[in-house]
């Protein structure tokens, strides 16, 4: 939401280090119950986010979509079908506004957002791996 852009701006400038908790769902996070199981005992898993990394994060990802054209190496991205964090189109946007050789995008069908902790992660890793190889 854009309110909740301009206060992270506002307070990455005064308050950097202020941290709020992310709500991040941890059942959105992987369709592996293990893995978020994992994900919910991590003890280096606090939750939190601070006013500064969301300010960076923000202002990166606007970076990141003015410059994708200039991006020279190949790029592959796999992008989660049921990602609920970031949504495919995303990635799919990214993907378009690549002017490098060699790029690539995949949509992995049924996968949340880490799609190697996913139970089919040994065939992804396999295809990355395909592709990485012809780079």
């Amino acid at each position: 939401p854009v309110l909740k852009k301009l206060i992270g701006k506002i307070m990455s400038a005064w308050y950097p280090s202020l941290a709020l908790k992310n709500k991040v769902d941890p059942n959105i996070v992987c369709g592996n119950p293990d893995v978020v199981r994992a994900y919910m005992n991590d003890p280096l898993n606090h939750g939190l986010v601070s006013a500064r990394w969301f300010s960076d994060y923000l202002q990166q990802i606007e970076r990141l979509k003015k410059e994708a054209a200039s991006i020279r190496v190949p790029v592959a991205i796999w992008h989660g079908e049921k990602d609920e964090l970031v949504a495919p189109w995303v990635g799919k946007q990214l993907h378009e506004g690549l002017q490098c050789s060699g790029k690539q995008f995949h949509t992995v069908e049924n996968a949340l957002h880490e799609i190697l902790f996913e139970q089919n992660w040994q065939s992804l890793a396999g295809d990355m791996k395909v592709w990485l190889e012809q780079y």
